[in-house]
């Protein structure tokens, strides 16, 4: 008790402050016989910190998936003590920027507040109704915070190629080319026009360059369509345009077309000119042909190569063959794709000689190399974790092998080692699909491989302050799913030995083993 004033500590029901005046002794002995308590002192007032947002609540309406919206709030002081910050409680999915340093054990004087924005980004579709929370003790300040994750329903279009080299054409013939289009969106794609940039007219039957396909064209999500483009020359001259893909609700798709058109005299023009073998399966082969034909007269066509590619080959290569005006000769090309994914181009190069002497007719060639399916592997394991911004890393060790080295671990630091018979790579592992960024799935495929065993591993390499994580590893034997182990609360740095496979050449057993060992130092963790 001081001069007259007494504070207690602030509590959940506020300050009280009390008087109590200077009663004399014999006032006190005269007042014995009177019954007094606490509730019998007079009440001046309570102090207490309220926390108040400006606005009460944010609506951040529909915002597309992965992207962010952001909108500004206050909060103030607007109580009569105090108001000391000691949690902040932020859903997930929002987050706050703005409020200069740690918001933990900020004093709020009375009358006071500060700014700052909310940032709502949904990682998924669907409605959001949430609460920000900054307290002092049990005194709440509440923000209520709605919102909707949508995903965005556009077109992504994409033309292969984009150009296109139509090569020499006789004068009042027509020579085809096919383009294809993409749609990696999330709504079809429809390309409804074509324009030339010569004339920014559409495209007519009497043009040089025109369509062959009937306009429109409609790509659905996820697929793929093909054009037609032909060029009829009327000029003995080199001629150039480009043709504008209109699209619906996406921007035009530009494809630069030249040819040169040539009195006939005895040429050789073969189509395709671009060769698409799609996605062709590691191990397996694919063969397309290509028709080369004597165009305006006689021509000699001498024979065929494959340039810069040894993935594409020439299973019966053409020989010296006189060609009468309209003859053609049927060639043969063989995709064998192998190693790693990847888009794989190479160019057929016909030789010929005519009219106006030696030439070269050049086809491009594509095709895509993809993993096999684990059903048709000896062995294959699949990595998936659940925390989206880190890394965890499928291994997988061979016989006698030892983890993070690079001749028996094939990992993200040695994606294809050559375990078997020295460059023969059906008998080698590939990490054919690596994730870097959150939840995998991350694989390994092992075709065919000797006997003996062999151990599987998950390594969180780094985990950009995201903590733990779950790991899922299946593994398949045979081209059968053998196991599928889980692993949670995977912390950074940890390596989790998943099992071991006891292969015998031509089948295997998994053995459990689910043990941890601290790998930090091939990792990068915060």
């Amino acid at each position: 008790m001081t001069d007259g004033r007494m504070k207690t500590h602030p509590s959940k029901e506020g300050v009280r402050l009390t008087t109590l005046g200077v009663v004399p002794l014999f006032a006190l002995t005269s007042l014995a016989g009177i019954s007094t308590s606490c509730s019998d002192e007079p009440e001046i007032g309570v102090l207490r910190p309220k926390g108040v947002f400006t606005p009460v609540a944010l609506n951040f309406g529909e915002v597309p998936v992965d992207m962010q919206s952001v909108l500004p709030v206050r909060m103030d002081n607007v109580g009569n003590y105090t108001f000391t910050i000691d949690s902040v409680t932020v859903p997930q999915g929002f987050s706050m920027r703005g409020a200069k340093g740690l918001l933990e054990g900020r004093e709020i004087v009375p009358g006071e507040g500060f700014d700052f924005e909310v940032v709502f980004l949904p990682m998924e579709a669907g409605a959001r109704q949430e609460q920000l929370i900054i307290a002092d003790g049990d005194v709440q300040a509440i923000l209520d915070l709605t919102g909707a994750g949508v995903i965005r329903q556009v077109p992504v279009l994409a033309v292969t190629p984009v150009s296109v080299d139509f090569g020499a054409v006789a004068l009042e013939d027509t020579a085809r080319a096919t383009v294809t289009i993409q749609n990696t969106g999330t709504a079809p794609g429809i390309i409804e026009r074509a324009t030339l940039s010569s004339t920014m007219m559409d495209v007519s039957a009497t043009d040089t360059f025109g369509i062959g396909t009937q306009l429109p064209v409609t790509v659905d999500p996820g697929q793929s369509a093909s054009i037609d483009l032909v060029f009829r020359p009327t000029l003995e001259a080199q001629i150039s345009d480009v043709i504008n893909l209109v699209a619906k609700d996406h921007n035009p798709l530009d494809v630069a077309v030249t040819g040169r058109g040539i009195v006939p005299l005895g040429d050789v023009l073969c189509s395709p000119s671009r060769v698409d073998f799609g996605q062709v399966q590691r191990g397996t082969t694919k063969v397309l042909p290509v028709t080369c034909e004597a165009r305006g007269g006689p021509a000699r066509l001498i024979g065929a190569r494959i340039t810069n590619q040894a993935m594409f080959v020439l299973p019966n290569p053409p020989v010296t063959t006189d060609l009468q005006a309209g003859d053609t000769v049927q060639i043969d090309v063989e995709f064998r794709p192998d190693g790693s994914p990847a888009e794989i181009e190479g160019i057929l190069a016909v030789e010929y000689n005519g009219g106006m002497g030696p030439g070269t007719v050049d086809v491009n060639l594509v095709g895509e190399v993809i993993p096999p399916p684990p059903t048709e592997t000896a062995m294959s394991l699949k990595l998936q974790w659940t925390s989206n911004g880190t890394d965890v890393d499928l291994h997988f060790v061979r016989p006698g092998g030892v983890l993070f080295e690079r001749a028996g671990d094939c990992y993200f630091g040695n994606k294809n080692p050559d375990w078997g018979t020295a460059g023969d790579t059906t008998d080698n592992p590939f990490l054919d699909v690596d994730d870097v960024d959150g939840y995998g799935p991350e694989e390994i495929n092992l075709s065919a491989a000797p006997a003996g065993r062999y151990e599987a591993y998950a390594h969180y390499f780094t985990d950009n302050f995201r903590g733990a994580t779950e790991a899922i590893v299946e593994v398949y034997i045979a081209g059968q799913l053998a196991a599928t182990r889980r692993r949670p609360n995977l912390s950074c740095g940890d390596a989790w030995h998943v099992g071991t496979i006891d292969w015998d050449g031509t089948n295997g057993t998994f053995i459990a083993v689910d043990g941890i060992q601290d790998e930090s130092d091939e990792g990068v963790c915060f």
